[in-house]
Parts: C-alpha cells; structure tokens; sequence
C-alpha cells in the first residue's frame, strides 16, 4: 500500500494514558493512534503531540491521520488542523496482511479506548485538510 489515511469522529470519556483508538500490527506498529495524541504514527515512528492538543473529556472531535510514499511523510490533523507531520524513509510501503484493532493495542488490553468513535473511515489516498 503506498497511501492511506485513516480519519473519524472521536469522544474520549476516561482521561488516562494510552488509550488507542486503532492500531495496525503489521509487522510491527505500522499505523497507530491514540486518543491523548501520545502515540501518533506510522512505522513505529511515532509523534509525541499530547501537549499539541487537549479534548476536554466528553467532547466530540474529528481526528486524521495520513500518509503516502510519495509525499514521504505521515500527518496528524485534529478538526482540521494540522498538529504535527514527520518524514518517513524513502521506499518504505504499508505492509498488508495484519489486523487493523478498533478501540485497542493489537494483542494487548491495557490500551483499551474509553469512549466513543463514529464514521471511522480507512483511504487508499493521502487526504489534505481541505
């Protein structure tokens, strides 16, 4: 896959760290994000952008997170803002096969989301924030 965006409707009600809203373990950490902006990335390359953004608990925002292999970089948008983008290597693709897990860290319980996500949406295409 050389693009993606992955983009929905989120309402965090439990304030605690690592809560992940969808995690795609393909090899390993291929697409992540969680709903502090703790973990935002691709390729196990992840953004720190908690202290970006705070969502008081109970509010509804809209979050998105893209990437391409030609643009060679993955962004993070929150209501339509862009909060943060980094660069990824050169040649690098999204590896299929693995489990795309709503609302927990693949494999794991201790991520758990405490909330609710509406129009989860997955692109084959980098999305702007137009």
């Amino acid at each position: 896959v050389n693009s993606i965006s992955v983009c929905g409707c989120i309402k965090d009600l439990v304030i605690a760290e690592y809560r992940a809203v969808f995690h795609m373990n393909q090899p390993w950490d291929e697409l992540t994000m969680t709903a502090d902006g703790k973990y935002i990335g691709i390729f196990r390359s992840h953004q720190h952008l908690q202290s970006k953004f705070t969502v008081p608990k109970g509010t509804w925002y809209h979050a998105c997170i893209t990437w391409s292999a030609s643009s060679r970089s993955h962004r993070y948008y929150v209501n339509g803002q862009l909060l943060g983008s980094q660069q990824t290597a050169s040649g690098r693709l999204l590896t299929t096969g693995g489990a795309l897990t709503l609302g927990n860290w693949n494999g794991g319980s201790s991520w758990r989301f405490g909330g609710e996500m509406a129009y989860l949406n997955v692109y084959a295409k980098e999305l702007s924030a137009s």
